[in-house]
């Protein structure tokens, strides 16, 4: 909710009243008008998202940074082996950040810099649009048929991003999104399938 806020001050949307909802109320709204969907659930448009990338982070600069961004502090969907594969990360660059760390000017401010954002399936991947055109986007997942493998593929090639994907070894056989299983990630070759690639 406050990343909501935040993104609507951001974007100088200013309204009269917000309402935070409830989920033990019913509400009535003598009025309503709604924006509809303007592409199908899990894809992105294209034009909207550049934009949007546009008004947040502003011109383009320099990107060099490689972030691994972490679900260490979450309850589940997490790298079970996260604490060898932070240490290889950042024998290859990478700096290590936790999502519930940062507040939305943070993260515009880091990832806006940033040239390859690592993560498992989940909203720390989203700051891609924080990114400049070209940066690489690699998501951990599990090997599935679901919609939600796609969905930041979608995201990334929306923003002119390269994206790329590991599929890691899962714990249970849940599905990864929502409160899904956790991944295990073979590191030698993660190293050469993946790092070895980026230099």
């Amino acid at each position: 909710r406050h990343i909501a806020i935040d993104s609507l001050k951001l974007l100088q949307l200013r309204f009269e009243d917000i309402v935070l909802m409830k989920e033990t109320e019913f509400y009535k709204a003598r009025h309503l008008s709604y924006i509809s969907r303007v592409s199908k659930t899990g894809e992105m448009h294209p034009e909207l998202m550049k934009k949007m990338q546009q008004k947040f982070a502003g011109d383009n600069k320099p990107a060099d940074k490689k972030i691994y961004i972490s679900r260490g502090k979450a309850g589940f969907r997490k790298v079970v082996n996260e604490d060898v594969l932070t240490d290889m990360l950042k024998h290859n660059g990478f700096e290590i950040l936790y999502g519930e760390d940062l507040s939305l000017s943070d993260q515009v401010t880091i990832f806006s810099s940033c040239h390859t954002l690592l993560g498992i399936h989940g909203a720390g991947l989203t700051n891609c649009i924080f990114m400049p055109p070209g940066s690489n986007v690699i998501e951990l997942r599990k090997k599935e048929n679901s919609p939600s493998n796609v969905a930041y593929w979608h995201l990334a090639d929306s923003l002119d991003h390269k994206y790329y994907y590991y599929n890691g070894v899962p714990d249970s056989e849940k599905p990864l999104v929502g409160k899904g299983c956790n991944l295990t990630i073979s590191l030698s070759d993660f190293e050469k399938q993946v790092l070895k690639k980026l230099d």
